[in-house]
């Protein structure tokens, strides 16, 4: 994980990064990660993410199909 635009770095060492960002709105998002991920590994967390939102896309599809119907 690299630091991400708009976050500031709260601390960062050999095996972890943290970063945050204050929304507008006050609340805070605070990341914790690798700074040096497994390339494999995160390929393979990619895909897993892009495979279920692509299934998510498809029932929401079907779903919509189906009320037409």
């Amino acid at each position: 994980m690299k630091l991400l635009e708009g976050y500031k770095l709260v601390s960062l060492t050999d095996t972890e990064i943290v970063q945050e960002r204050i929304l507008p709105t006050g609340q805070k998002i605070t990341l914790v990660g690798n700074p040096n991920p497994d390339p494999e590994e995160t390929k393979k967390a990619i895909d897993d993410l892009s495979a279920f939102l692509v299934s998510c896309e498809q029932r929401i599809e079907a779903e919509k199909r189906l009320k037409r119907a």
